[in-house]
C-alpha cells in the first residue's frame, strides 16, 4: 500500500509563500501476480547529492507562527530532466528493454508542460505519457496514484501493457520502475 498526503503548510499564515501543489490524499494497493507476469518487475533509485540544495524545505517560526521555508532552484525542472534520462536508460538496460517495449509512461505530474518536455527528451510521442495533472497544480507525491487512477478510468492501459513509472523529489532523487499490466 502506498499512501501520500499533501498540504500547503503556509496557507493559513503566509498565503503568498506556497509550494504550489494540489492538496490531495491518495492511497493505492499494488499486488503482483507472478504467474501471469503482472505487477512490478524492477525498481531503480538514483540520488544526485550535487543537487541536494536545489530543492529544500524546513520549518521555522515567524512571529510565533509556523512557517515552511521553501527554496527551489530556478532550473529545478531542467535538473529533474537531466537526472531522469540516465536513470531511465539504466533501468531499461537492467530490464533488457528499450523504449519501444514501453506502452505507457507515468511521469511526475508536475505540469503538462513538464510532461511534454520529458516526452521530447525521451523521443517518445506525448500520447504515450499519462497526464493526470492537466492545467492543475503539481500532484507531488500523489503523482503515481493519481496517474494510475487516471489511466484506468480513461482505459489508457490494458492487460499486457508495460508501463514505465518515473518519480522525482528533492535531493535530487529519481525513482523508476517497470510495471506489467
Amino acid at each position: 500500500m502506498i499512501v501520500a498526503a499533501e498540504c500547503e503548510n503556509n496557507a493559513g499564515y503566509f498565503p503568498d509563500d506556497l509550494l504550489g501543489i494540489l492538496e490531495p490524499a491518495s492511497a493505492i494497493i499494488l499486488d503482483a501476480d507472478p504467474l501471469n507476469n503482472v505487477g512490478f518487475s524492477r525498481f531503480l533509485f538514483k540520488y544526485h547529492e550535487e543537487s541536494l540544495h536545489s530543492y529544500t524545505t524546513y520549518c521555522n517560526t515567524s512571529n510565533v507562527k509556523p512557517y515552511l521555508h521553501i527554496r527551489k532552484d530556478n532550473n529545478l525542472e531542467e535538473l529533474y530532466l537531466a537526472c531522469i534520462l540516465p536513470a531511465v536508460q539504466e533501468l531499461l538496460q537492467m530490464e533488457g528493454l528499450d523504449l519501444s517495449g514501453i506502452d505507457k509512461v507515468f511521469p511526475p505530474q508536475i505540469s503538462s508542460g513538464f510532461i511534454v518536455r520529458l516526452s521530447d527528451l525521451l523521443h517518445l510521442p506525448p500520447d504515450m505519457f499519462i497526464d493526470a495533472v492537466g492545467e492543475g497544480p503539481d500532484l507531488f507525491t500523489s503523482s503515481l496514484p493519481y496517474a494510475l487512477d487516471f489511466a484506468y478510468k480513461k482505459e489508457l492501459v490494458k492487460p499486457g501493457d508495460t508501463g514505465l513509472m518515473i518519480t522525482v523529489g528533492s535531493g535530487i532523487q529519481v525513482g523508476c520502475a517497470i510495471y506489467h499490466f
